[in-house]
C-alpha cells in the first residue's frame, strides 16, 4: 500500500511540475465585416382629378422624390404626356400641356439628387393648361388622359 501510495504522490509530482509551452509574444489577426445599403427612393405623383371644362391652367399636385441613395447617383424622373382622348370617340381629343410651375416651364425630365431626396427639398408643383381655341373645338363628351412618370436611378460609370 505504501508503494501504491508513493507511486501516487509522484505521479501527482510529476504532474504539478510538468511545464507547458507558452509563447511569449502575442498574435494577433482580423477579418473584415462589409455591408451595402442598398439605393433607395419612393416617386410621389399628383392623384387622379377631374379639370373643369374651360380651365386653361388647372394645379394637379406635385411631384417628388424621397429616399436614399449614393452620393454620385441620381434620379431621372420622365413623364409621358397622352392627349385628352373623347370616351364616346376616341379620334375626338384635346391637346394639353404640363408645366413646372416652378418656372412656368414645360415639364419633361428632372433629375434629384441625393441631398435633394433625403433632405425632401426638392418638389415641382405642376398644372395641366388647355389652350381656349382647343377647349372651343371640342365635342361634348367626357375625355381622358393619361400622364405616365417614369423614375430611373443613374448610376455613373466607373473610370
Amino acid at each position: 500500500m505504501k508503494k501504491k501510495r508513493a507511486a501516487g504522490m509522484f505521479c501527482m509530482m510529476m504532474a504539478v511540475s510538468v511545464a507547458v509551452p507558452v509563447s511569449a509574444a502575442q498574435k494577433q489577426e482580423s477579418m473584415t465585416l462589409t455591408l451595402d445599403v442598398g439605393s433607395e427612393y419612393t416617386l410621389t405623383i399628383p392623384m387622379d382629378m377631374d379639370i373643369p371644362f374651360g380651365a386653361e391652367e388647372t394645379n394637379i399636385g406635385s411631384v417628388k422624390v424621397t429616399g436614399n441613395v449614393k452620393p454620385a447617383e441620381t434620379v431621372e424622373v420622365d413623364v409621358e404626356i397622352g392627349n385628352f382622348i373623347s370616351q364616346d370617340n376616341p379620334q375626338d381629343t384635346i391637346a394639353l400641356t404640363l408645366i413646372n410651375k416652378n418656372d412656368n416651364s414645360e415639364f419633361g425630365t428632372s433629375i434629384w439628387n441625393e441631398k435633394e431626396m433625403r433632405d425632401e427639398t426638392k418638389e415641382i408643383p405642376l398644372a395641366v393648361q388647355v389652350k381656349e381655341e382647343d377647349w372651343a373645338k371640342a365635342y361634348a363628351g367626357t375625355y381622358q388622359a393619361t400622364l405616365t412618370f417614369t423614375a430611373s436611378l443613374i448610376t455613373p460609370s466607373a473610370p
